[in-house]
């Protein structure tokens, strides 16, 4: 059982991240990219071609957390960002999360809104991260931020691994 958890001898993981800011220009529900992967193995995802697809290799039971760094640009009035996931296109029953952004949260601040499952998948299924905003006037949506002097915070982090 250990060597068919394993491809290449290595656990099937993976760790993308997305280092630019993704504001919808709709409130219809959009699909979450990323342009970077950070680690990789027995996962497929192509940050040019396919930034929001992960195909799944192996069949297997899978834990999954997407992270999404949450914030607006401009406005104060209250507005909501919705996070969740889909597989093959349709989406994952009980996965959304929302967060509020409060009229409080000054422009450029971000807080964390997480995203997470554990389900089985099969070869060749694609998950996709997807969120929507409640309103497209004020840059709501997912921010990168780059503190002086430390790491580039991304807009979203995905992880997840086959148990």
């Amino acid at each position: 059982m250990e060597q068919e958890q394993k491809i290449n001898n290595l656990p099937v993981f993976a760790q993308l991240s997305d280092l630019s800011d993704q504001q919808p220009v709709t409130t219809d529900p959009v699909p979450v990219k990323f342009n970077t992967n950070d680690f990789i193995s027995g996962v497929k995802h192509n940050e040019e071609n396919n930034p929001e697809d992960i195909e799944i290799v192996s069949d297997g039971i899978y834990f999954i957390v997407a992270a999404g760094q949450v914030g607006r640009t401009s406005g104060s009035l209250l507005r909501f960002i919705d996070l969740w996931l889909s597989v093959n296109d349709r989406d994952v029953p009980n996965s959304n999360v929302r967060a509020s952004v409060p009229s409080s949260l000054v422009v450029g601040d971000t807080y964390v809104l997480v995203c997470q499952a554990v389900m089985p998948f099969k070869a060749g299924d694609i998950i996709k991260v997807m969120m929507s905003v409640s309103a497209i006037n004020n840059g709501m949506g997912l921010l990168t931020t780059k503190p002086l002097n430390e790491p580039v915070i991304p807009s979203i982090i995905f992880s997840m691994y086959r148990v």
